[in-house]
This record gives structure tokens, sequence and C-alpha cells, in this order.
């Protein structure tokens, strides 16, 4: 989904979501069909190198930013027919241990994650991973 503000400087706002959107004009980097695939992939790796170690507590992020980057990482991929919240979970304990070995990267995804509720809060009363609709989560 792409926000476009008024180019007058107004406070109007227009949502495009992208799946609706078949223009390729303009895009520049990893596709979202790769990046999937390769987060995928790196949360099956890491579960199977894991072998059913529980979802871990990061140092890097508070337990409500853990739920909200695990939330994201099943509207990014929303496949529970097909992977288990382990496999979810695996791919969040990547992403905190990425964060917990690089403070530039932590900051980053905590200063992410503390603008996303932000918009939550202002639009739906609530933080992102408890938006009940998943178009809405996606919308953020």
């Amino acid at each position: 989904m792409t926000a476009f503000h008024d180019p007058k400087g107004g406070d109007n706002m227009s949502i495009r979501f992208h799946r609706l959107d078949k223009s390729k004009e303009g895009s520049k980097g990893i596709s979202r069909r790769m990046f999937l695939m390769t987060t995928t992939l790196a949360g099956i790796t890491t579960s199977s190198m894991l072998r059913g170690v529980a979802f871990a507590q990061s140092s890097a992020l508070s337990s409500a930013q853990s739920a909200s980057v695990l939330r994201m990482v099943q509207d990014i991929y929303p496949h529970p027919d097909k992977l288990k919240l382990s496999h979810y979970e695996a791919i969040v304990t990547s992403v905190t241990q990425a964060a917990e070995e690089d403070t530039a990267t932590a900051k980053t995804l905590t200063d992410g994650l503390a603008q996303l509720d932000a918009k939550a809060q202002a639009l739906y009363g609530s933080n992102y991973a408890e938006v009940e609709n998943a178009d809405s989560r996606e919308g953020l």
C-alpha cells in the first residue's frame, strides 16, 4: 500500500493497495515475491536449526514490539495453513538477533515500530498488533 499526500499541502491523503496496482513503473529494489521467499526460507532454516527452541524474548525489543514484528511477518506472508507459528517466530528471532548485534539496526527497528504503533493508535486506538482487520494493518 502506498499513501500519497495532497501536493497542494492539504491534509488529504489517498491510499492505494499494491495488490490492486498492477503497474511496475518506477519499481526498484527487491520484489515482494523475492522478499517473501527469502524471509520464509530464512525462517524455516532458522527454525530447523533451533529445533524447537522456544520463542525467546529479545534484549533489543520489548515483548510488545516483538509481538508487532510477529504480526507483521504473519501479515507479509499470510499462510497459517502451510506454515507453523514456529516458522514465523524463527523469522522474528532472526530479526531481533540482528537488532541485538547492531545498535543502528536496533534503533531503526524500534523507531519504525514506534511510528507504526503511533499511526495505529491515531487511526484505530490500539497498537499495530492489536488492529483486527488485516487490510487496515496493511494500510499502516
